[in-house]
């Protein structure tokens, strides 16, 4: 799977993945920096990967990223539950909802009128997707995921529950001594391999569009603001993502 080298006892049986501290004999783990090649010097676990060059681990496996081909053994090694395909009695469809091969739409779901979901995508219990919505295929809500009419998600986009895409953003106006409501009447646009952590918000624009580029990873509780523009990796502290807010005069933030 790796297309790696390897040295060892390769008739080994890999069936987990654990700390370097805490592996066994059937468990996989990785040396990343100085301080996991000190810890592996002891580890008990059944194979390492290691930089090339390594001789760490009775059994090991030569990568040039350890931590990143550690993340690729952890798909094949945990694969995804895959939910069974159909709608599930409780679920609400309205008119015109168009599902893809394969979709799965769980308990209390409920879809509005003329969106479209694409094939292999999986629809969680609880989840409230509005009308008029596009959702591309394989993507992934979680349970009680909302998103508002009108927005548009790619391909492969994973969805963690409280999430809200496409409420309105924080836009009012001083009228006659009291403040009025600026209608958000905009959209948003969200690219292909998206992650929305836990309880984030993403704002339609009050006009036009919020959009949120391909390969972005929003981490839990991130809010993105009406009329942003979001690229790369935003975590709670920054997180080293870029944000172009045009209300700041489309400066990167």
């Amino acid at each position: 799977m790796l297309g790696a080298e390897w040295a060892g006892e390769g008739e080994r049986d890999i069936t987990g993945a654990a700390p370097l501290e805490e592996a066994g004999a059937a468990e996989l783990s990785f040396v990343g920096n100085a301080k996991g090649a000190k810890a592996a010097e002891t580890t008990k676990a059944g194979c390492l990967l290691v930089a090339p060059g390594m001789e760490l681990g009775d059994t090991r496996i030569y990568v040039p990223q350890p931590r990143g081909a550690f993340a690729r053994c952890l798909m094949a090694l945990y694969p995804r539950r895959r939910a069974a395909a159909g709608v599930h009695p409780t679920a609400v469809l309205g008119e015109g909802v168009e599902l893809g091969d394969g979709v799965s739409v769980g308990p209390q779901a409920s879809i509005g009128a003329g969106t479209k979901i694409g094939a292999g995508s999986e629809i969680g219990a609880g989840c409230a997707v509005g009308a008029g919505v596009t959702i591309g295929p394989n993507a992934l809500l979680h349970a009680r995921v909302t998103i508002y009419d009108g927005v548009t998600i790619g391909a492969r986009a994973v969805l963690h529950s409280g999430c809200v895409i496409g409420a309105d953003g924080f836009g009012f106006v001083m009228h006659e001594g009291r403040y009025q409501k600026f209608p958000q009447v905009g959209r948003v646009e969200i690219g292909d391999d998206f992650e929305l952590g836990a309880n984030a918000c993403i704002d339609r624009a009050a006009l036009g569009v919020t959009r949120i580029g391909n390969g972005v990873k929003l981490d839990n509780m991130v809010h993105i603001a009406h009329n942003c523009q979001a690229d790369g990796l935003i975590g709670r502290r920054g997180g080293g993502g870029l944000c172009r807010d045009r209300r700041a005069g489309g400066h990167w933030r």
